[in-house]
């Protein structure tokens, strides 16, 4: 008989921040219905984004979800909308990924792209979505230390997910995502898997 024994921290590698994260009263890991963790994927794809180098700082915000809008229509009830900057490429290299000159030192400042407080406020009072991913680190840039993405959407129970990575191979509109968490008891957050389906065109 083999046995292991696991330990991890919440948030770590490819992950999800419960609403209970960031606020009390908002649902805790075990608590999120599982229809909340599944929903048509909106990729927001910006190329501005992808190109920035370690270092600098990019943002997405509500004109790249009204650019996703004007190719295929209204962002979909129940839909996850997921930022791809393109950073998980620089991972394992933590320097690089968190854009810093010591990853491990907390008083060094941290630059990477995220989405705006802006267009956590848009997707929150004019659609109706149920999480938003992001490839770094997190929802939030790097220098919002006021964490604002967090603050507007997981009081309301919309859920974020971090350190996703893959999103290249998946289409920008037509995928269903789900994210998957370890299901810890009151939890604040836990390591997912996340995958994603979707049709082949050529199968049409």
């Amino acid at each position: 008989v083999i046995s292991h024994r696991v330990g991890t921290p919440e948030h770590t590698s490819t992950h999800m921040d419960a609403p209970y994260h960031f606020a009390k009263f908002a649902w805790k890991l075990d608590q999120i219905p599982f229809a909340n963790l599944h929903g048509p994927g909106v990729v927001l794809d910006r190329e501005k984004v992808k190109k920035t180098p370690p270092g600098e700082e990019a943002t997405v915000d509500i004109s790249d979800a009204e650019a996703w809008e004007s190719k295929y229509g209204r962002i979909p009830k129940g839909a996850i909308v997921i930022m791809n900057s393109g950073w998980s490429k620089y991972w394992p290299d933590a320097n690089k990924f968190v854009g810093s000159e010591d990853a491990f030192d907390p008083s060094k400042p941290t630059v990477y792209p995220g989405m705006s407080g802006d267009l956590a406020k848009w997707l929150l009072y004019n659609r109706d979505i149920v999480g938003v991913a992001s490839d770094t680190i997190s929802c939030d840039r790097g220098s919002d230390l006021e964490w604002p993405v967090h603050k507007i959407l997981l009081p309301e129970n919309i859920w974020c997910a971090e350190m996703v990575t893959n999103i290249d191979r998946i289409p920008v509109n037509g995928a269903e995502l789900y994210f998957l968490p370890m299901k810890i008891r009151e939890g604040s957050g836990a390591p997912a898997r996340v995958f994603a389906v979707w049709k082949d065109k050529k199968e049409e």
